[in-house]
């Protein structure tokens, strides 16, 4: 055996560990939900093999289509908002004058990721409450509403609140990524643009924002991906509801599973969605690729 072999073969001894403890962890789940998939599994009942009428019978209900497209506009809007969030809040902390406070505004701005989802939401159902809610009262107070809004069951306002609160609890991990990002930028560049004219904004666009490339496109797919995931929210405000206005993929997954007792079917809608994830994943690598050529 040559050099370059033996120390090949060395090397992939090493990392069998942590291969065959992936392949326990992750792909064995894999394999035993694509095989329910393929039946008619339930909890108690014996599952009979039906190939892809699961698959099937998904494609063609018309309520997997509203929960693709919910999964959609969440999915746009928290992106987006989160995205906006996290670039104001760390711009504040980079251009923060009181230099001295920093650290104090950082503990601030974590403390919201520090609250679990289930305590977020029991927080906000009584801030959002259609009689004795905080937001209606104030709204009313300032005039901007004559009369309360129903926000988390109506059908109109019931998604897009439980973005805003998703946004507030999860945009801290935004905040210190893309603050982290600004400290990577030389000063040297500021300073150079600064001898040549440069105002705010051209410096904003011409320097930082290409130095943070990588990193947003990086949190951009995980954002795209966590956005997939959200569920203990959602569940606990409005089970999906009203009507399914904010009933997501995941949400339909559970209630296939474990409320209508079907869980082939909910394995079938997880191995679509597994497809659409890598898709995306796939889609992402092809741009970050010829980006960087």
């Amino acid at each position: 055996m040559t050099n370059q072999k033996r120390i090949k073969l060395v090397n992939w001894s090493m990392l069998l560990p942590s291969i065959a403890l992936l392949f326990f962890v992750f792909g064995l789940p894999l394999i035993k939900n694509i095989q329910l998939s393929l039946t008619d599994a339930k909890f108690i009942e014996k599952a009979d093999f039906i190939a892809l009428e699961n698959y099937v019978k998904l494609l063609t209900r018309e309520d997997f289509y509203n929960a693709l497209r919910v999964m959609l506009i969440y999915t746009v809007c928290y992106t987006i908002g989160i995205f906006v969030v996290g670039f104001a809040t760390s711009l504040l902390l980079e251009h923060n004058p009181l230099r001295r406070g920093k650290s104090f505004f950082r503990t601030m701005y974590v403390l919201s990721y520090a609250v679990p989802d289930i305590v977020t939401a029991l927080i906000f159902t009584w801030i959002f409450n259609y009689n004795y809610g905080v937001v209606n009262y104030f709204l009313a107070q300032i005039g901007i509403i004559q009369a309360p809004i129903n926000w988390l069951n109506s059908s109109e306002q019931a998604l897009y609140t439980i973005v805003l609160i998703e946004i507030w609890r999860q945009f801290p991990l935004h905040t210190l990524v893309i603050y982290a990002g600004f400290q990577e930028v030389p000063g040297e560049l500021y300073e150079s643009a600064e001898i040549d004219g440069a105002g705010g904004l051209r410096k904003f666009f011409s320097i930082t924002i290409p130095h943070l490339s990588q990193i947003l496109s990086t949190l951009l797919i995980l954002t795209i991906i966590w956005s997939f995931k959200r569920f203990a929210m959602i569940w606990s405000l409005t089970k999906g509801g009203p009507s399914g206005a904010t009933e997501t993929v995941v949400i339909q997954i559970y209630k296939n599973a474990f409320v209508d007792n079907k869980m082939g079917l909910a394995c079938a809608t997880g191995v679509v969605m597994l497809i659409i994830t890598l898709l995306i994943v796939r889609l992402y690598m092809k741009v970050i690729k010829r980006s960087s050529e």
